[in-house]
């Protein structure tokens, strides 16, 4: 499997990891922590995305609608590259 598979289903995991969690305080550190890791991951994978840059870090202060908002643009601009590059049988 390519690292630009593996980041996609990295996303994917973290997706479902969160959706069920109940305590969301305590959770957000790890959720943060582990959405971080996989933003750098995929602006290596995928360095010609432009909007992978766009895509700031969290912070642990930060909510969880905004881990889900930048989830969400994370997951978006990854399906788009990994789609870009099945097109035209890069990956």
């Amino acid at each position: 499997m390519s690292i630009k598979h593996e980041v996609a289903q990295a996303i994917y995991a973290l997706v479902e990891a969160h959706m069920d969690r109940h305590d969301r305080q305590e959770s957000i550190k790890t959720a943060a922590t582990d959405f971080n890791l996989l933003l750098r991951q995929a602006r290596a994978a995928f360095p010609q995305s432009w909007l992978l840059p766009l895509i700031t870090p969290l912070e642990v202060v930060d909510s969880f609608a905004t881990f889900f908002t930048r989830l969400a643009m994370l997951k978006s601009a990854v399906d788009s590259e990994v789609i870009r590059l099945q097109r035209y049988r890069l990956l």
